[in-house]
């Protein structure tokens, strides 16, 4: 009977000593031997700072000594935890947050209705043929009075304005466009897209024929320009 208080004794003190110190693989193995249950090594390994090694050799064996399975378990989660809980190094710089991809803007939800042409405030214009970009970015600065503004990223858009433009060339052309006023010399087509350029919320044409004072009058891609940029002005006031 005296052996055996000894013995618990002997133990409780044991377990005791080592609360002051990292437990360690020897001494998970100590305690086994010792005859202490499961539940009460388990415990111990949730409770007291450890530094168990937990590599595959070293598992191999805790397992030889004869630790349970369920007390190895303990042990590895107990480094995990101890693992994530570890502070950063004194003076690190924590990792900046990844930057969000680059990518085109969201379309709208299927069976959401397209965006009304009365909220296009910025526009982004395609590079078109013969220049007529660039006559759409003066007529719209003269004509829309900040009401639609040009932006040089597409990012920053509400809508793209796309199109094409055909001139007519030649001597006979000049004199039966530009001076009788028979026909267009200069043509365009622009389309404005939603953001996405998915879909298409407004599309007209124009041409430059003038029927009177032809000789008088500008043509070409500015008269072109001219008249698309007042049918939009047009289509946005009117527009629900």
């Amino acid at each position: 009977m005296r052996f055996r208080t000894a013995a618990v004794l002997s133990i409780i003190c044991a377990v005791l000593a080592l609360a002051q110190t990292a437990l360690t693989n020897d001494s998970i193995i100590k305690m086994v031997k010792a005859g202490l249950s499961d539940d009460i090594v388990v415990s111990t390994v949730k409770a007291q700072p450890a530094h168990y090694s937990t590599g595959p050799d070293d598992l191999i064996a805790l397992k030889s000594a004869g630790v349970s399975d369920r007390v190895i378990a303990a042990m590895i989660e107990r480094m995990n935890a101890a693992a994530s809980a570890a502070p950063a190094p004194a003076g690190a710089i924590p990792a900046p947050a990844p930057a969000a991809a680059a990518g085109p803007p969201a379309t709208p939800a299927p069976g959401q209705p397209l965006p009304s042409l009365r909220s296009i405030k910025k526009v982004y214009i395609e590079k078109m043929p013969n220049d007529l970009d660039q006559y759409l970015r003066a007529e719209i600065g003269k004509q829309m009075g900040g009401r639609l503004t040009v932006v040089l990223d597409k990012n920053d858009a509400d809508g793209i304005l796309t199109g094409i433009d055909e001139e007519k060339k030649g001597t006979g052309a000049e004199i039966t466009g530009r001076y009788l006023g028979l026909h267009d010399n200069a043509t365009g087509t622009i389309s404005l897209l939603d953001r996405a350029e998915k879909n298409i919320l407004w599309t007209n044409e124009a041409g430059d024929r003038s029927l009177l004072f032809g000789a008088m009058k500008r043509g070409g891609q500015r008269k072109v320009a001219d008249r698309l940029v007042a049918k939009l002005k047009k289509a946005i006031e009117s527009a629900p």
